[in-house]
């Protein structure tokens, strides 16, 4: 008899009332009897629980499944478990039924891997809970073999105990961020998993290693948090995904990664089908780091330029940055369409202004260097983080002055899009009257935004010389620096910020960083530091804009005005001090610190 005929033999003399040791035993039946007695004696020391119950449970699972006979570690866990709900049982002898054939069935690490993962609640029967049991069957029936099982621990945790700590072993293992503890697999879900099982069948067509399949299980066992992998569609994109890369390059890739490399697939396939991945992995390979999202971003980058697509767009869809309206243009040229003819574009297109747009990475990456500009060495920094639509102003602008430097300080200094047109058509006219990039553009800007859209002052700028509009912009800001111009005759408030005062303290100086909340504080703000923020009330109220200001506090907390601070769109727009002067290395420092702890971008 094998060790486990043996079990079962003692074990029925246990239960019925007999004792083993008084009859003449063989060595290997006193090795399992020392067995048995081990788990007895934890019987008595943990539990008032009747043993014989333990043991017949036992004793029929082994009679009528294929598990071998556990080691007493094992065993001792099986009791504490079984204490706590009897029908713990139940689900061992469903399960083994269930896999009745598989290869994997006879080993004891299989087991005990299962006993350690299964959790159960007091007194849940097994109808409630068996739906977990199912895909864990349906998993192991498709994916593991003998070898293999051990390899996918993960598995065992993340589909029969959802406890916080088995979900992050998997968010560890996989690098996958914390952001899957929200995503956790509950029974009520799993009968949503039918096409994440076409897709694992896909992966074992394909040879993949064992950790493959753990990963998708993990990234995708959720139908509500990754919709898209049950789209019709997904299955069809995920194949050709394997005909073009190894099964390998699926653990370097998370869910946003499929869910931008899906979405261009169902607008576009062609652009995918033509995509050819082994050269473009022969270069990958040796300019990229492994980090997650790099290969996606790469595969993009190399799908959308092959097709002339604007570096704005690739930029912009690659960070998840577009809005509604940027989306909708970037479907447009995906399939096939010209950008001349969407809908709702910021300004007029041509299209020379869309090649210009759609060449930016090509031609005026090189021009920056060429030209080596001194004037605005941060252009390249600024350049890229323009968004879609600041990315069509920039090439109307650049297609009618072919200056980099003036064209970034326009961009830079335009609140919003909805008189983009009206910009490009003044700044371009003023450029030919010789306005130029080292001309005090931002002031500029302030004072045609106060006399046309504030003060509803109509300006000839066909005609307007250069040093006429800077002359006028001088001396309106001068004059917003006199004691009573612009005075407002009532307070209005303005919309408050959620951005709380911000002190600091540094080698026995005190600052302070506090929002000018009605017009009067704007008014007295410019009056005090001779510029113009007296007329940004407008700005504040319809643009969106909030003005912060700087200031140093003395020992009386008495507060020196330093800089006002104007944040637009959740960015910096502009930090100026007294005659508009720029911020001081202490100042800027202190304006860093501000916005990094409230989240505002420099």
């Amino acid at each position: 008899m094998n060790a486990k005929q043996i079990f079962l033999k003692l074990t029925n003399e246990i239960i019925s009332g007999k004792n083993p040791n008084r009859i003449p035993l063989s060595v290997e039946e006193t090795r399992v009897l020392n067995y048995i007695n081990g788990i007895r004696a934890l019987n008595k020391l943990k539990s008032k629980l009747n043993e014989s119950d333990f043991f017949l449970s036992l004793s029929l699972l082994y009679k009528n499944t294929e598990i071998p006979l556990l080691k007493l570690s094992t065993s001792t866990l099986l009791f504490k478990k079984f204490n706590s709900n009897k029908a713990f049982f139940d689900y061992l002898s469903y399960t083994a039924i269930e896999l009745k054939n598989s290869k994997f069935i006879k080993e004891a690490a299989f087991w005990e891997m299962f006993i350690e993962s299964l959790v159960l609640g007091n007194h849940i029967e097994i109808k409630f809970l068996k739906t977990k049991i199912d895909v864990f069957i349906k998993f192991a029936k498709l994916v593991f073999t003998k070898q293999n099982f051990d390899q996918m621990g993960i598995t065992f945790g993340f589909l029969l105990n959802h406890e916080n700590d088995n979900i992050s072993k998997a968010l560890l293992k996989y690098h996958l961020g914390m952001n899957l503890l929200g995503f956790k697999v509950h029974g009520s879900h799993f009968k949503y998993l039918g096409p994440l099982f076409k897709i694992l069948k896909l992966l074992k067509k394909a040879k993949a290693e064992p950790k493959t399949f753990e990963f998708l299980l993990v990234l995708f066992a959720n139908k509500e948090n990754a919709s898209f992998a049950y789209e019709k569609d997904f299955l069809e994109f995920f194949n050709l995904f394997l005909e073009k890369f190894h099964s390998s390059r699926i653990l370097k890739m998370d869910r946003m990664d499929y869910s931008k490399l899906y979405f261009l697939f169902v607008q576009n396939q062609t652009l995918m089908q033509k995509f050819n991945a082994e050269d473009f992995l022969i270069t990958f390979e040796n300019t990229h780091s492994v980090e997650y999202g790099s290969l996606r971003k790469s595969v993009i980058e190399h799908i959308l330029s092959q097709y002339g697509i604007s570096y704005f767009f690739i930029k912009n869809f690659n960070e998840d940055s577009m809005d509604k309206q940027e989306l909708n243009w970037f479907i447009d040229v995906v399939t096939g369409k010209n950008l001349v003819y969407s809908k709702d574009l910021p300004v007029k297109l041509n299209k020379k202004v869309v090649h210009k747009f759609n060449t930016v990475s090509n031609e005026w990456l090189i021009e920056s260097e060429r030209e080596n500009y001194v004037l605005y060495q941060n252009w390249n920094d600024s350049f890229r983080n323009l968004s879609v639509n600041e990315g069509l102003i920039w090439s109307a602008i650049m297609y009618e002055v072919k200056n980099i430097p003036y064209t970034s300080e326009i961009i830079q200094n335009l609140r919003d899009s909805t008189n983009a047109t009206f910009w490009v058509k003044v700044m371009t006219q003023l450029y030919r009257n010789r306005l130029r990039e080292n001309d005090p553009i931002h002031e500029i800007m302030d004072y045609i935004q106060f006399q046309v859209f504030t003060a509803r002052r109509e300006i000839n700028f066909k005609t307007k010389k250069a040093q006429n509009i800077i002359a006028e912009s001088n001396e309106w800001h001068e004059a917003f620096g006199n004691s009573n111009y612009g005075m407002p005759q009532r307070v209005i408030k303005l919309p408050k910020s959620n951005i709380d005062n911000f002190y600091f303290e540094e080698d026995n100086f005190r600052f302070l960083i506090k929002q000018l909340k009605t017009n009067k504080e704007l008014f007295f703000e410019g009056n005090m530091l001779k510029h113009c923020v007296g007329s940004y009330t407008n700005n504040c109220l319809i643009r969106g804009s909030f003005i912060f200001s700087l200031r140093q506090l003395d020992k009386d907390d008495f507060e020196k005005r330093l800089i006002t601070i104007e944040v637009f769109d959740n960015r910096i727009f502009q930090k100026r001090g007294k005659h508009n002067r720029s911020c001081l290395p202490f100042e800027d420092k202190i304006i860093a610190d501000w916005a990094q702890e409230n989240k505002i971008l420099l």
